[in-house]
């Protein structure tokens, strides 16, 4: 930059800026943040939100999704499938569920308000709550290993996450539900009497006033009460604010608002992730060839 000083004098400016350089695109691709990525592409399509329209934005989302796994599959390829590094195997699944999150759905059932209060939530949102919140974490209660609930190293054990599909829920299961803001307890209708019981104090779920439910108090560290408590406490420890628990009961109109969360199925708000993941593996293979 040349430039004049206040006294006359003729001066260069020079900028410097140092930036780490990768040997090759597999090292630049390995060292990408997944959470970080869907952080930014989905503030800048809140952006956008005012100047246009759904189907826009969410093709904007996809086509961004198409640009940046591109450069990873150029010639020479090893296969003819889509490759994603390690680092962004999880990227397409969350795009899906960037479309179907309640901010940028195309579905005429959600209201201005929570469409509104879902937008102004994310872009609050910093990057580790970024995930959690557009591909919640499902935990299935009624089959936890004796291990779950049980503290480890200052930590608790968790129940192994399960997809967002409903192809994954026991007919007979109590799942817990974190979606980083809320914590919700979907119960089945054949879900097992003696696990009520014991876990909630009430034998049959139909007849319950899910106002009234909670988890029992119980002081034996392997009993399921108190393991079930150890998990839902120790989910909330991971968040900046408290969560509320919620009950649903299969059947109730509480399962619209539970199953808008399984992203991974079709339905009106789109493809299931298979359908996606095809339409995206045509599209970068495409432009890649």
């Amino acid at each position: 930059l040349l430039f004049t000083s206040s006294n006359g004098q003729r001066r260069v400016r020079v900028l410097t800026i140092s930036l780490p350089v990768a040997p090759n695109i597999e090292t630049l691709f390995n060292s990408a943040d997944v959470d970080a990525i869907i952080n930014l592409i989905g503030k800048i399509a809140i952006s956008k939100i005012l100047d246009s329209n759904f189907s826009s934005i969410r093709q904007a989302l996809f086509n961004k999704c198409v640009q940046i796994l591109s450069p990873y599959n150029k010639p020479p390829r090893t296969t003819s499938r889509l490759e994603l590094p390690d680092s962004l195997r999880a990227l397409p699944l969350y795009v899906l569920a960037l479309f179907k999150n309640v901010m940028f759905s195309s579905s005429l059932e959600i209201s201005l308000d929570a469409r509104s209060y879902a937008l102004a939530t994310f872009r609050t949102l910093p990057v580790s709550l970024t995930t959690p919140y557009i591909y919640p974490r499902l935990f299935a209660l009624h089959n936890m290993t004796p291990e779950c609930g049980t503290s480890s190293e200052s930590s608790v054990v968790l129940p192994v996450p399960l997809r967002l599909s409903s192809s994954k829920l026991d007919a007979t299961g109590i799942f817990l539900l974190d979606d980083g803001q809320q914590l919700i307890i979907w119960i089945t209708k054949r879900a097992d009497s003696n696990f009520l019981s014991e876990v909630f104090g009430i034998p049959f779920i139909q007849s319950s006033d899910l106002s009234k439910i909670k988890i029992l108090d119980n002081a034996d560290t392997s009993s399921l009460p108190y393991r079930i408590s150890a998990i839902v406490e120790h989910v909330r420890s991971q968040r900046p604010q408290f969560q509320k628990l919620s009950f649903f009961r299969e059947g109730d109109p509480t399962d619209a608002l539970f199953f808008r969360y399984f992203v991974e199925d079709s339905g009106k708000d789109g493809y299931s992730y298979a359908q996606f993941y095809a339409k995206l593996s045509d599209s970068v293979l495409g432009i890649s060839k």
